[in-house]
């Protein structure tokens, strides 16, 4: 048992699929997004004319949150929803690179965010659980370490 820190446990397929099993709120939420490779609420977007998986896409930020909450809400016992900053900060927490704008949309403003890629954002989302996802749905059943 020499080198062995219980305290930081080797990355193995089964911690990997309990960390996903584990998630909650807001994480559970990206993550089905990631999963489904498709954007909450395709009409959301404006003059979407490229794929997400080609190139970044703008969401207005009270629909993207809007989004959110519906889907929590959906879910029995999932918990309260994020209030509007805490959901920026977390979003932006897990995904650095999105940022924020704030264009004239025909006699007004509103907030958007541009989300990048979508392999942008779910290697950043890997990160967060600290090992490589198959995005397919497909995990191995083993338990070798993952690299």
């Amino acid at each position: 048992m020499t080198g062995f820190d219980v305290r930081n446990p080797p990355m193995t397929t089964g911690l990997r699929d309990q960390k996903i099993a584990s998630l909650r709120g807001i994480e559970q939420w990206l993550f089905e997004i990631l999963s489904s490779g498709r954007a909450p609420g395709d009409s959301m977007f404006e003059d979407v004319e490229v794929s997400w998986e080609d190139a970044s896409i703008k969401v207005a930020v009270d629909d993207f949150r809007l989004n959110y909450e519906d889907w929590l809400r959906r879910r029995r016992f999932a918990g309260d929803p994020l209030n509007a900053s805490r959901f920026g900060v977390r979003v932006h927490q897990i995904f650095p690179a999105i940022t924020r704008i704030y264009p004239k949309v025909g006699d007004k403003r509103q907030w958007y965010y541009v989300i990048p890629r979508l392999a942008e954002c779910r290697a950043e989302f890997e990160k967060l659980i600290g090992s490589t996802i198959n995005w397919a749905g497909d995990f191995p059943q083993d338990d070798d370490l993952l690299g």
